[in-house]
């Protein structure tokens, strides 16, 4: 008899609501519970890992083609110090507009 015939027969022992399951009968169950479970985890590890790799591979060929489509219609690249200049000079800060909009007249109808 092979030993996973022989873990089959001890998990299928307990599984059988026996009281009286003897030591060495736990530990292969609870042996072969923790071999089953490291496996799985081995197994979601490297998915999870190959995932990513796949993920990182196609947010690459994104950039490449965004900047491909930058390049072919003469768009240039900012800096993210430019981005954020730029952001800053298209939206003035809150405290600006409610200064502006309090010293304009209101027009009376």
């Amino acid at each position: 008899m092979s030993s996973n015939e022989s873990n089959n027969e001890d998990h299928s022992t307990l599984n059988n609501n026996d009281s009286t399951s003897t030591p060495e009968e736990i530990n292969v169950f609870v042996t072969h519970l923790l071999e089953q479970m490291k496996n799985r985890f081995v197994g979601m590890g490297s998915s999870i890992i190959s995932r990513m790799e796949d993920l990182d591979s196609r947010m690459k060929d994104l950039e490449k083609t965004v900047e491909g489509l930058m390049e072919a219609s003469g768009t240039t690249r900012l800096s993210s110090t430019e981005t954020a200049a730029s952001a800053a000079v298209a939206a003035p800060p809150a405290a600006e507009t409610t200064s502006r909009s309090s010293t304009q007249p209101n027009s009376v109808a």
